[in-house]
């Protein structure tokens, strides 16, 4: 009867110590610490005032209008990919066209390492070929050695560059 007891009070404290990281961790959405210690008073008190936020002006300088209309650019965060950033819905829509940003942006060694605050530029005006040579060498890319993927991609990046694809 005793163990029958202590299970149930072990389960109990289980649940509630999940229960309450699921609050902790909810009353801090906005805090790049998963384990976060601020309460729901800290949250709410970091948030800012209305009367202190600036009105966005209505139309953005022309500098940048000309920057949005040539390519885009994604700036990594920690625990990004290639393969990660090619399937969000606002830049390809597809992880296997990770090959086009590793392209058209030299600044990266190697195509399975980016790093944090890297920018990376998106192309925008793809032709079908382009597309379909970039999922081509991603789905081919396989298990290789580190050095036989560097010369994979290097290879790829070196054919899109003879096709104009940078």
């Amino acid at each position: 009867m005793n163990e029958r007891v202590d299970s149930y009070i072990i389960r109990g404290l289980l649940i509630a110590g999940v229960l309450l990281f699921a609050v902790n961790l909810s009353s801090c959405a906005n805090c790049a610490n998963l384990l976060c210690t601020k309460t729901i008073d800290d949250a709410v008190a970091m948030e800012p005032e209305e009367e202190t936020m600036e009105a966005l002006p209505e139309e953005p300088p022309e500098e940048t209008v000309e920057l949005m209309v040539a390519d885009d650019i994604y700036v990594v965060v920690a625990g990004d990919s290639l393969w990660a950033i090619s399937s969000l819905t606002s830049i390809y829509n597809d992880a296997f066209r990770w090959p086009l940003i590793y392209s058209n942006n030299d600044q990266i060694e190697n195509a399975d390492l980016i790093y944090p605050g890297e920018e990376l530029a998106i192309r925008r005006d793809l032709s079908r070929d382009d597309i379909n040579s970039a999922v081509e060498h991603a789905k081919n890319r396989g298990v290789r050695s580190y050095e036989d993927l560097m010369a994979y991609d290097s290879a790829y990046r070196k054919s899109t560059m003879m096709m104009g694809i940078q």
